[in-house]
Order: C-alpha cells, then structure tokens, then sequence
C-alpha cells in the first residue's frame, strides 16, 4: 500500500503567486491615479522648499555682507604689535581723544591770553602748532596705539603696571588745571675749570659755602632780589631771581620741586643740592590751587567715551612710569662715560637728482643784491637800474680780490669784505663762508659756476649773476661724494701718526669742527640720537669707527680716547632726564619693526621714507 501525504486545508488568505499576479494587474488603474496626485505634491513641495531655500540663502548673504561691512567699519585691525591687534573701532576712538585734547589745550591758551599770563604772539604760536597737530591726527593716533600696547608688553617685563587707581588720577589732572607755584630762586652752579666739564672738591665746597652764604642772607630778611643778584648764577639773577611758575610735574630737579611744593606760601625750600650738582634755594610767593573743570566730563563724552579716554590715559602713565625708571637708572652715580671724537661728512641735499655732477665744493660768496635786497630781487625787472648798481659793486669787488696776487692774503680780505659788503645775512658773520656744498645746495648759476670747469684754490669767480643777485666767489677746494669722502678720511685717520682732531677740524661739517671734532664725555641715556650711542659705546680707548656710520645728517666716523666710570656734569645730567627714555624705547621699537612685528594700515600711516642719503 502506498502511503500519500495528506494535503492541508486550503488557507483562505493565501494566494498563489498567479492569483497575486492577476488581482494586481486588475489593481494598477487605482495605482496610476494615486501616483500623478503624489506627484503634483511631491513638485508643490520641491518648489516650496527650493523657494524657502532662496529666502534662506539670500538671508545668509544678507546678513554675511553686513557682517563683513561691519568687521570692515569696526573690528578690521588698523595695526599689530606682536601679533595683537588694534581694531579700527579703537583707532577712531583715539582719534578722538587726540582732537578732544587739542581742543582743551586750546582753550587753555585763550584762557591764559584772556588773564594776561600770556601773551598774543606766543599764544598764536602754540595754536598754530596744536592746527598742525590736527593734521597729523590719523597717524599720531594710530601710532599711539602701538606704543601703548608695546610699552604696555615691556612694563610687564620689568613689573611695571597701570592701575585703576592711576588711572583715576591721571583724568583727575586732566580735568582741571594743576596746582600751581610762582617761585623766586637762587641758583648756584659750581665752577669748571677750563678744560673739564666737571668741578673738582674745591670748586663743589666753594659754592656750598655760597649757597650757604646766601641762604643765611635770605633767612636773615634780606630781599630776595638783591640776594639773587648777589649770589646767584642762573637767567634771572637779574630780575630779582623771579624763576615763574612751576607745576609738581616740572621738568627740574626733582627734589627741589619735591621741597617746593612742600614749602608754605613765602616760606624757604632750604638748600637743595640737585642730582646735577647745583644748588638751589626756592621762595614760594604765591600759591594757585588745582582747579577742577565741573564741565569737563561732560564736554568729554560728547565727544568721546569715558572708557577710551580712560585708555588712552593709561597709554600715558605706563610711559611715565617706564620713563622715570628709566632714567633714575641712568643717573646712578657714577657712571660709565667715553670721550669722543667725530668727523660727520653731511649728506646730498635731498633735491639731489641722479645725473648731476658729484662731490662738493668748498666756497665762500660776497653777495650783492639789488637794492641791498635778495629776497626782493626776484620781484625787480631785469631793466631795473638797482641790477646794474649791483653788477657794478660786484665787478669791482672782484677786480680788487684779484689784483691781491698771495691767496692766504686774498682769503683774508675776501671774509672781511664779506663781512662789512655781503647782502646774505646768513653766510656774511662767517666771512660768507659756505662750508661745503653739494650741487643740489644751490641755485643753478652758482652751481654750474663753481662745480664745472676746473678750479685752483683761492681762485676767484664771477660775478655770478643769480635770482638774488651777483655772487663773487671764493673757490676753496672739492672733494668726493659723501660716502667716498668719509672712507678716505677714515684711512687718513688710520694711518701710523694721525691727528684725528686736525683732520677733523679741517674736514668735518659737525658743529663741533672747531673744537676738533670733540664731543666731550659721553654718558649713556645723554645723546640725542641712539645711533650715536651705540657706536662710541661700541669702542674702546684708542679705538676708531670700523667704517663710516650713516645717520640721518650725514656719515659719522667715531674715536674714543678714553673710558672710565666719572660723575656726571650738570649738562649730563639734564640731557639724561630729556633723552634716556627715547634712546631706551626707541630702538626696541625700531629692531621690532624691522623685523616685521609691528604693522600699520598705509592708508593711515603711509611707509615712511628711509632715513640717510
């Protein structure tokens, strides 16, 4: 028997695939209507969607272009100093508080001319200098700024800081005007052997004795007066010793402003011996108290915010406070000195064009002008008989040079005839000496007579007929281009046996030429130039510039005969409290921009030419 498998009962719910088959195909009719009433959905949908997506993108660009316009107008930075930033929100604020300030010095000065403390002329000089200040606002902002954030990262480094507290005193001061000292002095300087630029013990103990002498006097009820014209040594001895008014900020000896503004009205200061040596004895006669401005903030943020006015101030104390370190540690006594020589061979003029002739020519002129009139000259028709009176005198000055057949003899009458004849106040005290000059130095006719054709020395020429008038001249000598000029000097100066100070003398265009080129002892914080500083502090005693230094008036070559550790004179000592700051600062400030560290927008702060030429 064969045994089948039994089949199951037939699911209902189940379908074959053929039935599956036929009941979708009877389906797909419904199928394509639901499919075309999706798809006008689905298109309404995408064009919704696509339209918001524009409304979104156009929003986005929108308000990325605002963006970008408001970083462009405020948070763009106008300079970096080290890799920080300074927006141009910033800058504008402080370009702010520069006008603010100018405008309230200006004020000042109409107030002191309105009380009678000062008068009109001075007054006009100081508004014209604050107009041109006005000029300059944009830059001196901006570089304000920077020396802000740089002197800020230096006091850092030193352990120097600005408080809120020195803030609020420095907008204090700002708000009003100081207390304010008329004082009368005596002032006495001890005497410097000829020779010395400092006094020795005796000298030092002989003007003690003095100020001693003068101060029992005025302590005994002697007028003032006639005790300054008595003992005193100072400008003002003369007018009863009146030395003005003082504020607790001026630049004096520090001590005895100190003890003036601590001494009662008509009282004495005492004796106060200065850090520069001197003497000093002060009578306070009459006393201003401070005055505070009650408009000033307001008349300030109407202008400003009180927060940038707040940050440029402490941009001014954190400088005072390196600046008064700063030189209290250079007028620690005693200090380290060189004496030094120098030979400066000025540069071209700088109207100096390429292609005209080179070197410079040694000259002296007799100047005879129209009238008795250079600057007038120019305005004289060329038929005027004042020209033809001027070419006459000219011609027979120049005759009777010429018949003077010995040339040292011929040099010394032409600088007296220019002294007592020359129509040019600025060369006839000097016996119309010209010194040495370039091409670019002069007008055209005077040039091309001296610099072209050959010449001999004491050879007179002319007359020379200028827009000024007629030009006798003097020819001297020539010589090189600057830069050749102090290399050869520079190998003369070398050689075995050289006088240094006879060469300067005879070559050097440094004022200091007649003395041989000597610049006294140097102190460092003194020079006016950190150039300088560097260069004779770079040398031994005996030792000479290894190649001509070019500064900005010309080509410097340096000697130093000795080197010690000395008291500084009171000249010294002056010239520290001036200087020794900028010549700290300044090149710190310059080896970072030069190396690339500090940047300024050169639509505000253009590059600056580069010194020298």
């Amino acid at each position: 028997m064969i045994f089948r498998r039994a089949r199951r009962p037939a699911d209902p719910s189940a379908e074959t695939a053929g039935q599956a088959g036929k009941r979708a195909g009877r389906a797909r009719p419904a199928t394509r209507r639901l499919s075309l009433r999706d798809d006008e959905a689905r298109q309404t949908l995408l064009v919704t969607v696509a339209f918001v997506a524009v409304i979104v993108i156009a929003a986005l660009i929108l308000v990325g272009a605002v963006g970008i316009g408001y970083y462009n107008d405020h948070l763009v930075a106008v300079a970096r100093v080290n890799g920080t930033a300074i927006s141009k929100d910033r800058w504008a604020d402080r370009v702010k508080v520069l006008d603010f300030q100018i405008t309230q010095a200006e004020g000042q000065v109409n107030q002191a001319v309105a009380a009678g403390t000062l008068d009109q002329a001075t007054a006009q000089q100081e508004i014209q200098s604050y107009e041109q200040q006005r000029q300059s606002e944009g830059s001196d902002a901006l570089e304000s700024l920077i020396d802000q954030t740089y002197m800020t990262e230096l006091g850092k480094g030193l352990g120097i800081t600005v408080t809120s507290a020195d803030v609020d005193q420095a907008l204090k001061n700002e708000s009003g005007t100081p207390e304010t000292r008329h004082v009368l002095a005596v002032v006495v300087t001890p005497q410097v052997s000829t020779g010395s630029d400092i006094p020795d013990q005796a000298q030092i103990d002989a003007a003690k004795t003095k100020a001693d002498q003068a101060l029992a006097a005025l302590q005994a009820g002697q007028d003032f007066a006639a005790v300054a014209k008595q003992y005193s040594d100072a400008v003002g001895s003369d007018t009863g010793g009146d030395y003005g008014d003082v504020t607790a900020d001026y630049p004096a000896d520090p001590e005895w402003i100190k003890a003036i503004f601590a001494t009662p009205l008509n009282g004495l200061t005492g004796i106060i011996t200065g850090a520069d040596g001197v003497y000093r004895i002060g009578k306070v006669t009459k006393i201003t108290p401070a005055a505070v401005d009650p408009s000033f903030q307001a008349k300030l943020t109407a202008v400003v915010s009180l927060d940038a006015y707040r940050s440029a101030l402490e941009g001014q104390v954190i400088g005072q406070k390196l600046q008064k370190m700063i030189v209290a540690e250079d007028l620690k006594q005693p200090v380290e000195q060189v004496h030094a020589y120098e030979i400066m061979i000025k540069t071209p003029a700088a109207g100096a064009v390429a292609g005209e002739i080179g070197g410079e020519v040694r000259a002296s002129h007799i100047l005879y002008a129209p009238n008795h009139d250079a600057q007038g000259a120019a305005t004289l028709s060329a038929s005027d008989p004042a020209w033809a009176a001027a070419e006459k005198l000219a011609e027979a000055a120049a005759a009777k040079l010429r018949a003077i057949t010995d040339v040292s003899q011929r040099e010394t009458a032409f600088a007296a005839m220019a002294k007592s004849a020359s129509d040019d106040t600025g060369s006839a005290p000097q016996g119309g000496d010209l010194g040495w000059v370039g091409y670019s130095d002069l007008v055209t006719p005077f040039a091309q007579a001296i610099f072209e054709g050959d010449h001999t020395k004491g050879e007179v020429i002319g007359p020379v007929k200028s827009q000024y008038g007629y030009h006798v001249i003097l020819w001297e000598a020539k010589r090189p281009d600057s830069k050749t000029w102090a290399s050869q000097l520079l190998e003369q100066a070398k050689a075995p046996g050289a006088d240094f100070q006879a060469l300067a003398k005879a070559n050097s265009d440094g004022t200091d030429a007649a003395q041989g080129g000597d610049m006294g002892w140097i102190a460092k914080g003194q020079s006016t130039d950190y150039h300088v500083q560097d260069a004779v502090f770079g040398l031994q005693a005996g030792q000479l510039s290894s190649s001509p230094a070019l500064l900005s008036d010309g080509y410097h070559i340096f000697m130093v005969t000795e080197r010690k550790s000395r008291i500084l004179s009171a000249t010294q000592v002056s010239d520290i409290q001036t200087n020794a700051f900028t010549l700290w600062y300044q090149p710190q400030k310059d080896a970072l921009d030069a190396a690339g560290k500090i940047y300024r927008d050169p639509t505000i702060a253009p590059p600056s030419a580069p010194a020298g030429g």
